[in-house]
């Protein structure tokens, strides 16, 4: 049973504890059924005053309160919460009843006095080898019974394999008991196997994984709570990718260089025990201002290292270890535009707060007063400063999940053994890499190919492949991506730093691997990027570059694929969409949109789907109107025959229609309005975006693809979404 508080009798836990929470706790166990056998336990969740995210803890004393909360809240959060009054949320009251004991009766069958006849043997394979292995049937099987391993047990609904080591023996109420023989447990050793290999590869997937689950939970903003625009990813000490969870690729490509920046620029070791680091600067290894990244050094013992092999030593506290990271794309970091992502923006500066190795926590302490003042002190500061901060403390919280996870795994397996795996995983991505680059090749000796593909105001990105088949097959395949002939930087956002270059060939190259593997640093190891300086995809620092993470990201992506001839163009933006007070104050709403992908051999594409350098969910509309009410949100559908025609057809866009109930700052920024989708092997370009307004007198306005304007009380806002390019002549 719970009781809610309603949102007016918020108060501070001290003036809630005798006045609400004591009779709560009364009127709930009242109401439940209390015989002698239950148990009732009652917990207070809690949260500091103005944040999101609550701690349950149990029922106590008013003075013991406070204590059990900030321990609970510094194993969560990994720091001590700001100095603000606790908040009471809700009264929990829990009632638990003992269950009966179930008697059993004994077996009426006789112990065997032989050992039972197996029905036959079978050759079993444990450790690579066949192993003549004795079959039983279970009705043959009595009390006192006692089978060793290796053998199998059938009956009529399953069947029991007793491996080497175990003992099975029936019971006194003929139950199967398996007993290891030997409870050794073999230490992993720091050779490379292919099991365990395949074991690490999941448990490091799988901390990332919980990473982005505490995100999620924590977090504030619809953007990352919601959308789930965000992503989790661990790094060994020297920076470089290990692996990651299936969140956003244009973030996971690019997020070792920001760790491997914080390494540079916190000598010697990257940091101290309890420091947290935050950063966004586009040209140290982020993605555009909006996209916020939070890193953890992880610390493990002194003497860890070898220091004839790792020059980078702390002092007493431990050495640095792992990184864990994550980043969230913020609903606002400031900028001329609300949700920061102006479609206009001339600089950097127009986009909102560069933050470049901003110690976030220090020795366990959140530097709550100097974010703030960091975050208002650009020509056009953050908005909604709350939500940045609570964002910010749920991606702490999500890099102490992957800290604490790590350290379990070294205090189980060892921290020789894990390194070597971090190791293991990427050498084996490198070779995965090499062997895909072998099987395209398809007994060629080389392949070549130049395509060229072309922003809305005409830029060309253009790309030069070489795949070469190495002189010790596989082992020394290797490509060039050539970026040579790309238009020169321009004057608008739509220039791509280098990370983000990076990050897309990175992601094309990974789909070439048919392998279950993390996408990992040793993937880019038989690649050589080359991307001249000053052409838009490597920008000089003052670039505005928020539209080339979002819009030339996806354009990269449709160059390299069409320059390999295995995929039509997708739809080749994220067709963003965001919208806030003309004041400034309040909340901002971020969204990127759905379209079609492009078709391949054999398969026609996916219709109203997130594509390429994207993977986040659209905001669910009872939430959306919930969170926002000054919106409704009128049509969301696929836009049929939006595709292109082929004899496998490009997957259809979808049409988005808000209508705003009071008046807004919109801001679109989108491509593909005006060179459509392209078709591959003689199949038909898919359909251009639209992007359009409706005025209160049901006059149409076509926006373009670039919109920065006030919508009115009344008026509905459209956004058509493009088509995926088909495959093939129908």
């Amino acid at each position: 049973m719970v009781k809610t508080l309603d949102h007016d009798l918020y108060q501070s836990l001290e003036e809630t504890y005798h006045t609400l929470a004591m009779p709560l706790v009364r009127e709930l166990r009242d109401r439940g059924i209390s015989p002698s056998d239950t148990e009732v336990h009652r917990f207070l969740d809690i949260r500091p005053l103005g944040t999101d995210t609550y701690l349950s803890i149990p029922f106590a004393d008013y003075e013991a309160i406070a204590p059990t909360f900030l321990e609970a809240y510094r194993r969560h959060f990994g720091l001590e919460p700001s100095n603000v009054p606790l908040e009471l949320v809700n009264v929990r009251v829990e009632m638990l009843g003992r269950g009966g004991v179930f008697k059993e009766t004994r077996s009426r069958d006789r112990a065997a006095r032989t050992a039972p006849r197996p029905l036959e043997t079978v050759d079993v394979s444990f450790d690579k080898h066949p192993t003549p292995t004795p079959v039983y049937h279970r009705d043959n099987l009595h009390p006192g019974c006692c089978l060793d391993g290796p053998a199998v047990v059938v009956e009529d609904y399953s069947t029991v394999l007793i491996e080497p080591g175990f003992t099975a023996v029936i019971n006194e109420y003929g139950h199967l008991i398996l007993e290891q023989q030997d409870t050794r447990i073999e230490k992993v050793s720091t050779r490379r196997d292919p099991v365990m290999l395949e074991v690490f590869n999941n448990l490091f997937m799988s901390v990332a994984e919980q990473m982005g689950t505490t995100l999620a939970n924590t977090a504030h903003s619809t953007n990352i709570k919601e959308r789930l625009d965000f992503s989790c990813a661990i790094f060994d000490r020297l920076g470089n990718l290990v692996a990651n969870a299936p969140h956003i690729p244009v973030h996971l490509g690019a997020m070792s260089e920001s760790v491997k920046a914080i390494i540079r620029a916190n000598p010697p070791a990257g940091g101290r025990p309890g420091d947290v680091y935050v950063t966004n600067n586009p040209h140290r290894g982020g993605s555009h201002l909006p996209d916020v990244t939070v890193i953890t050094p992880v610390f493990g013992p002194v003497g860890s290292f070898d220091p004839a092999q790792d020059k980078r030593k702390d002092g007493p506290g431990g050495e640095i270890i792992f990184f864990t990271a994550s980043r969230g794309h913020h609903a606002d970091i400031g900028g001329v535009t609300p949700g920061s992502m102006p479609p206009f923006a001339a600089t950097i500066q127009d986009e909102g707060v560069v933050i470049d190795n901003f110690l976030l926590v220090s020795g366990g302490r959140f530097r709550e007063e100097e974010l703030r003042r960091l975050l208002l002190s650009a020509p056009h500061p953050a908005r909604n400063i709350g939500e940045r901060v609570s964002d910010l403390r749920a991606q702490i919280a999500a890099n102490n999940c992957g800290m604490r996870e790590l350290q379990r795994l070294v205090d189980k397996y060892s921290l020789k053994t894990i390194q070597a795996y971090m190791g293991h995983i990427r050498d084996n991505a490198a070779e995965a890499m090499r062997e895909a680059l072998g099987r395209f090749l398809d007994g060629r000796p080389c392949f070549e190919s130049t395509f060229e593909d072309y922003l809305d105001d005409g830029s060309r990105i253009a790309v030069h492949l070489t795949i070469e088949r190495g002189s010790d097959p596989p082992r020394t395949h290797r490509a060039v991506t050539d970026f040579n002939g790309t238009s020169p930087q321009l004057s608008n956002s739509l220039n791509a730093p280098v990370a983000v270059t990076k990050a897309a060939v990175l992601y094309v190259f990974r789909t070439l691997i048919d392998e279950d593997i993390p996408l990992n640093s040793g993937c880019l190891d038989p690649i050589e990027v080359r991307i001249p300086k000053g052409c838009l995809l490597n920008p000089s620092p003052d670039a505005a570059v928020v539209g080339g993470n979002v819009e030339t990201s996806q354009r990269v992506v449709d160059a390299l694929l069409g320059a390999l001839g295995i995929a039509a163009a997708s739809q080749g933006t994220m067709n963003n969409f965001l919208f806030g007070r003309e004041d400034d104050r309040g909340k901002q709403y971020y969204e990127t949109i759905a379209g079609g992908s492009g078709a391949i051999y054999g398969h026609s594409g996916a219709s109203a789907v997130q594509v390429h350098m994207t993977n986040t969910r659209i905001t669910d509309p009872e939430v959306l109107e919930q969170r926002f009410p000054e919106i409704r949100l009128e049509r969301f559908a696929i836009r049929r025959g939006s595709g292109g025609k082929g004899s496998y057809r490009g997957g259809d866009g979808v049409i988005r229609e808000v209508r705003f109930l009071e008046p807004r700052k919109i801001s679109i920024l989108s491509e593909r309005r005006a060179y459509p989708p392209y078709g591959l092997a003689g199949g038909r370009p898919g359909a251009r975006g639209r992007n359009i307004l409706i005025r209160r007198d049901g006059i149409t306005e076509n926006l373009g693809g670039k919109v920065e304007r006030v919508v009115r009380a009344g008026e509905r806002v459209i956004i058509k979404t493009p088509g995926g390019g088909g495959f093939g002549r129908r």
